[in-house]
């Protein structure tokens, strides 16, 4: 396979263990036996070896000891805080992602790459814990309808989250589904047609290679109609896997007898059929694509603005008098520090976390933080409320063909398998296990006995929504307590209809029992809980007997039901099977519910702000209003999409996003060297020079069609109150930090390093004509001030004695950005152990297509005293002569 640098791990140039024989059936091993595609390594060769984890990150791994203050903070890098960071990075704001684990590619022997070791670490027993080192290992709690079963729900715990964790498929919500998301909300930019944009910008879709399969397979695929090809450009990766199951062929054949029909609208809105599933799987390799990509983009774009904070968790969210949020409480390896937020926190820690964070924090139910004497915040009573969750169940048969119990008692297959697939990434590793999905509403044979009640619930979701899900699953699954230990022992093949409940009705809460985020949350899925959703139940178990037993799929099983088995007949006795049996399909969400300002539900509105404070979002799967029906995967990141852009757009005065717009690579020697788009200066009544002199721009610096030649002033600048000091504190802030966003936006477009106050306050940037208002002189320097308190200005005296100085030197990009391009310029340019002088650095031919040619030399002076408090240079000389050795 092709070496791939979206995906780098630290074992691809380690010899690689050769396959384990794992026990035989029955057995209970103290690690988790190669069942169902484990395997005991990653394939080798297909991805970028770059050493221990901290080389692996790099620049973007932040040192929580010197690094405090950000734009936007991220609590949380899963599916939707990666990908809402890195787009907010990628528009040049300073942005931190606080993660409580790892690298996944690190842990448990490098497995979480390969698609086949989904089904390891998934079942309900407290046991089933294998993917301890990236699985929170969180239990619910003791429930009537779920069997009064303590249950083990995995959640990712590491850089991607549970899109690192999860089944890895991925289509898209109905069209009524996101319908009635925008009618509950109130905003129709959540209707199909419009949030479709925000599907496509994350995925890069790869055609299916259906060579690859097994002969004795017949998928056919249907490739989503607005699926361009090669792809969208995104970052994670799309496709069919490089492997069909023969189960998936037989299961087609038997929902063919039954009357149903393929469905290739699955990725446009539609979920009513059958069709082999997109995933987020690369087909080149045939490893998993996670959230952790975006990262990985970041780092090949050299976003230096991006730190990326491993092994910290979030432990409380600040906020100052005026309730605005203003950094994050984080615990690192037993010490609590404090990171601060100039401009918003965003919360993307989970269905489970997200509420547990607020309600510590302060915001949630009064009867709950009165309980903990937590200070309240905002009294909201939906926070942690209104849970929607997806369950399934299924029965089990013996089958005529082979399917992935044959590992079991065939080490020579396995060891086969682990060959191809590190080899040529094909092969039974590299599928996901349910790579063949359908959907449908019940039949009307089946709803005899549904309640009038039931009937009405049901009738009220749109049209379009689907009330049962069939999974493929290759194997013997069970009662879902432990899958990879609870294997038959007759020596035959097995397989499952694995049945989900699309439409639930229950709903359940998360809580918390305690202040600290330390401890686990209180989990109550309140799963069956529902009247209407046992009748479901009932009636869908039936349903997929009969397919068992269908003209397409019968003859191909040996003997009776193994499980349950035949001698579950009725009505209860189906019923108190799947409450014994049924399984989370770990899709939790809606806790801290979006909806309008009214709602005693609503958390957040709908651009994810939480109602009763300011600078604070909620963007994850927690913050959906509604539960689509499916996996939710895609839509997590086309919300964080969308609330990326909602955010750039205010902070731009209303104009959107333009993907990489803002970043461009210079062909010169150092081809890894990435600058930020420069402009060249544009024509105001007031010459800029008089305010001071620019930077030149890097000679190899180009403009693209996206970017203005002119700086493009945000809406506020053309309303008079802009200009006018307000008097209520918590207004004259927010006017403030707008004050600074434009000033830092505007010295980044003309590369102003130093601003004389004297002659900007005639200037364009503090003197609108068109509006004939200014900001005052003393106006100004409040507004200095306050850009010094945030580490974003810094007068430039001319003397101790000098009471009001008059140059100020503004730091658009931080001082330790500037020594991480200094860094890396000393990397790429191998210039270890070399001595430069400031004028080789600022305006020497070598640093021409780099973003520190032409700095100020005194902000590049203090950028280089970074490095040296980091050990990484050392400056001597005179004042007029100063060398700098790098190291």
């Amino acid at each position: 396979p092709v070496p791939n640098p979206l995906r780098q791990t630290p074992h691809d140039n380690q010899p690689q263990t050769p396959p384990q024989r794992g026990p035989s059936r029955g057995q209970n091993p103290d690690s988790s036996p190669p069942y169902f595609g484990q395997a005991p390594a990653p394939p080798p060769g297909n991805s970028v070896q770059e050493g221990p984890r901290g080389q692996w990150l790099g620049f973007l791994e932040g040192d929580i000891r010197r690094e405090r203050v950000f734009d936007y903070i991220v609590a949380g890098g899963g599916t939707a805080g990666n990908t809402i960071a890195v787009r907010l990075a990628q528009a040049g704001f300073h942005v931190a992602i606080v993660e409580a684990g790892q690298l996944y590619e690190d842990l448990d022997g490098g497995s979480h790459v390969i698609p086949g070791d989904d089904l390891a670490g998934v079942g309900w027993s407290p046991k089933d814990v294998v993917k301890s080192d990236v699985d929170w290992k969180f239990m619910t709690e003791p429930q009537a309808c779920s069997g009064y079963r303590r249950m083990h729900v995995a959640r990712g715990r590491c850089l991607g989250g549970s899109s690192a964790l999860n089944f890895m498929l991925y289509h898209r919500a109905t069209r009524g589904s996101l319908d009635l998301w925008s009618e509950i909300v109130g905003d129709d930019s959540y209707r199909f047609e419009n949030l479709l944009p925000y599907y496509k910008r994350s995925l890069n879709f790869s055609p299916p290679r259906p060579h690859t399969r097994k002969e004795n397979s017949s998928a056919v695929y249907y490739v989503p109609r607005d699926f361009d090809l090669p792809g969208h450009g995104g970052p994670v990766q799309i496709g069919f896997t490089n492997y069909v199951s023969a189960w998936s062929t037989w299961l087609e054949n038997g929902l063919k007898s039954v009357g149903m029909k393929a469905e290739d609208n699955y990725n446009y809105g539609q979920l009513d059929g059958y069709h082999y599933a997109t995933t987020t799987i690369r087909p080149s390799d045939g490893t998993r694509s996670s959230s952790a990509a975006f990262v990985f983009e970041a780092k090949k774009q050299r976003l230096y603005n991006l730190r990326v904070f491993l092994q910290t968790q979030a432990t409380r969210i600040l906020f100052d008098n005026y309730k605005r949020a203003t950094g994050v409480e984080v615990y690192h390896k037993g010490v609590h520090y404090v990171l601060r937020a100039r401009k918003e926190v965003i919360v993307s820690a989970g269905a489970y976390q997200s509420p547990q964070l607020l309600m510590v924090s302060g915001i949630g139910p009064i009867e709950t933080l009165n309980r903990f004497r937590i200070p309240i915040i905002s009294p909201l009573a939906g926070v942690g409320q209104n849970m929607w969750d997806h369950i399934f169940f299924g029965p089990d048969y013996a089958v005529k063909f082979q399917t992935r119990d044959h590992f079991a008692d065939h080490p020579e297959a396995l060891a086969e398998a682990t060959e191809q697939y590190h080899s040529t990434g094909t092969g039974p590793l590299s599928s996901n296990v349910p790579e063949f999905l359908a959907w449908e509403k019940l039949p009307a044979q089946y709803r005899v006995h549904f309640s009038p009640e039931t009937r009405r619930l049901l009738n009220d979701f749109p049209p379009d929504w689907p009330e049962v899900e069939y999974l493929s699953g290759d194997g013997f699954i069970g009662d879902f307590s432990n899958v990879v230990d609870n294997q038959p022992t007759d020596g035959r093949m097995y397989a499952t209809i694995l049945g989900a409940l699309v439409k639930p009705l229950s709903r359940g809460n998360i809580s918390i029992r305690s202040t600290s985020t330390l401890d686990p949350p209180v989990i109550s899925p309140n799963w069956l809980e529902h009247p209407g959703d046992q009748e479901v139940a009932v009636a869908w178990f039936r349903r997929m007997r009969d397919v068992w037993n269908s003209p397409g799929l019968g003859f191909m099983t040996y003997g009776p039901e193994y499980f349950p088995g035949e001698f579950i007949q009725t009505d209860q006795q189906i019923l108190e099977v799947v409450k014994k049996s049924l399984m989370t399909v770990w899709h939790p969400a809606c806790t801290c519910k979006m909806g309008r300002r009214g709602d005693e539900r609503a958390v957040v509105d709908s651009q994810a702000r939480v109602f009763g404070v300011s600078a604070l979002r909620v963007v994850d799967a927690s913050s959906m209003p509604i539960l689509p029906p499916g996996h939710p995967q895609s839509t997590i990141y086309a919300l964080a999409e969308k609330i990326a852009e909602d955010i750039i757009r205010e902070e731009r005065g209303g104009r959107g996003y333009a993907p990489y717009h803002n970043m461009i690579h210079h062909p010169s020697s150092s081809p890894s060297i990435i600058s930020l788009v420069t402009q060249p200066l544009k024509k105001s009544p007031l010459p800029i020079v008089q305010m001071t002199t620019p930077a030149p721009t890097p000679a190899s610096t180009q403009t693209t069609s996206s970017a203005s030649h002119s700086f493009t002033f945000p809406r506020e600048y053309y309303f008079p109150a802009f200009f006018t000091r307000q008097t209520n504190l918590t207004t004259h802030h927010a006017q403030l930090l707008k004050w600074s966003a434009l000033v830092l936006g505007y010295a980044r477009h003309h590369r102003l390093f130093r601003l004389h106050l004297s002659a900007a306050a005639d200037s364009e940037l503090f003197f609108n004509r068109r509006l004939d208002r200014r900001l005052t002189p003393a106006d100004i320097r409040d507004l200095v001030d306050f850009m010094r308190k945030d580490g974003r200005a810094e007068y430039l005296a001319h003397s101790s004695k000098d009471p009001a100085p008059d140059v100020v030197l503004l730091y658009w990009r931080s001082l330790d950005d500037w020594a991480d391009l200094v860094e890396a310029y000393v990397d790429d340019s191998a210039q270890k152990g070399a001595v430069l002088t400031l004028y080789e650095l600022t305006d020497g031919d070598a640093t021409r297509s780099t973003e520190i040619h032409g700095m100020d030399s005194e902000v590049l002076l203090k950028a280089l005293n970074v490095l040296v408090k980091r050990g990484k240079a050392q400056i001597f000389g005179q004042e007029d002569s100063l060398g700098i050795k790098f190291f």
